[in-house]
């Protein structure tokens, strides 16, 4: 289970790091 939830984790913080990476340009944009 542990082992499980932390292979989950990573890979949710694996996603949400490209994903702010792809939104972040995108606010600026609309902010500019």
């Amino acid at each position: 289970m542990s082992r499980l939830s932390r292979d989950a984790k990573i890979r949710y913080l694996q996603i949400g790091r490209e994903l702010v990476a792809f939104i972040r340009p995108v606010i600026a944009d609309s902010q500019a």
